[in-house]
């Protein structure tokens, strides 16, 4: 029998969840799921509480502003979105649900305007300050100047910021306490864990281990062609043209992708390095699902962390990166996190440590999808 927690009860900590809402700490929630994710614009929160006979329900309003604390520390500033009271006649309960603050950049258009001349740092305030968005803190290149980006009619202004940051080979996300990050990953940053699965058993420290890998995204060829804006004396056209080849590719599949607002080759190589990246992001997901929301450290999960997993059964040791924590609560499972993990170095691909970490090579990975789940005994 496979044992896949090797971990004592007595090391999983006991944690509590805190909503702050106009002054007042709502604690008792008996289930929860708190999302921290690169890949979503608008961390999403739901908390659910059992009431008790003659007791008093929270007196929350939908819309307001709140914070939510683990154990006393600040994970998220945002909203409530939607309250919920349900009565039957065996339960009475109470739930809310809401989002960060990134949710103001996806529920709000982007005012339609031209960030001609402007740095990265000015456009991004240009789009988020008239939002209520004024703490913002860059981490890279916030004075790179734009010669004829543009926004559609119809984009959002979450889709506006990423197309500004991307275009810098950068990401935008929102911390704990409500700031505005446009900035770098950080690949040079020790693993904050080791993550454990092995056939022996010993010092097994995941309750369920799934690797999906796919090859649905992925060409042989792909040719980015990008369309230089005409001016006075010219008319528009696809004038720029990068190709890319995969050699390992064991299949012939070929595609052409338009990228619009390029400035000149090197924009366009770079935009197509992005794009390429993505890809590859795509093509490999590790989900490591852990007791508690702590390592074993006493370090509290979170994105962008780095970790090391070693598995025999899955022919894995190497180090991952974080891309979205999942801390979760309910009766039947108790205190767990759910970590996505993706090669490391592979998401900004020109972030500092990037290029070394990509050329770490760890065991071969297998080819199928795999799946391990706990077995009873």
């Amino acid at each position: 029998m496979l044992i896949l927690n090797n971990r004592p009860n007595w090391m999983i900590k006991d944690s509590v969840i805190a909503v702050e809402i106009d002054g007042l700490t709502h604690d008792k929630w008996q289930e929860y799921d708190i999302e921290n994710s690169f890949e979503t614009p608008a961390d999403a929160f739901s908390m659910r509480i059992g009431i008790p006979d003659g007791t008093i329900v929270p007196l929350i309003n939908e819309g307001a502003t709140c914070t939510v604390r683990i154990d006393g520390k600040l994970i998220l500033t945002g909203f409530i979105d939607r309250i919920e009271h349900s009565l039957t006649k065996f339960n009475h309960s109470f739930s809310i649900n809401g989002r960060d603050k990134g949710a103001i950049l996806v529920d709000c258009d982007a005012e339609i305007t031209s960030f001609v001349g402007l740095t990265l740092k000015e456009s991004i305030e240009k789009i988020v300050n008239p939002l209520g968005i004024d703490k913002i803190e860059f981490k890279g290149k916030e004075d790179i100047a734009f010669d004829k980006t543009e926004l559609e009619p119809g984009m959002n202004a979450w889709e506006a910021v990423k197309r500004l940051v991307n275009s810098a080979g950068m990401h935008a996300w929102f911390k704990a306490d409500g700031t505005l990050v446009v900035g770098e990953a950080d690949y040079t940053t020790p693993p904050v864990a080791k993550l454990i699965l092995n056939y022996n058993g010993h010092l097994n420290n995941v309750t369920e281990l799934i690797m999906q890998q796919s090859a649905a995204n992925r060409y042989s060829e792909v040719t980015f062609l990008g369309q230089s804006h005409g001016r006075k004396t010219d008319s528009a056209k696809h004038d720029l043209k990068y190709v890319h080849k995969d050699e390992t590719a064991q299949f012939e599949k070929k595609r052409t992708i338009i990228l619009g607002n390029v400035e000149n080759q090197k924009a366009l190589e770079k935009a197509a390095k992005k794009w390429l990246a993505d890809v590859q992001l795509e093509g490999l997901t590790i989900r490591a699902t852990v007791p508690g929301h702590y390592t074993d450290l006493g370090i509290l999960w979170e994105n962008g962390q780095r970790v090391h997993l070693e598995s025999d059964v899955f022919g894995i040791d190497r180090v991952f990166f974080v891309m979205s924590r999942r801390f979760q609560s309910s009766r039947s499972q108790g205190r767990i996190t759910i970590l996505e993990l993706k090669e490391d170095g592979v998401w900004l691909p020109d972030s500092p440590g990037a290029s070394k970490a990509r050329s770490r090579k760890g065991k071969k990975q297998k080819k199928e999808l795999a799946v391990i789940t706990p077995t009873k005994g």
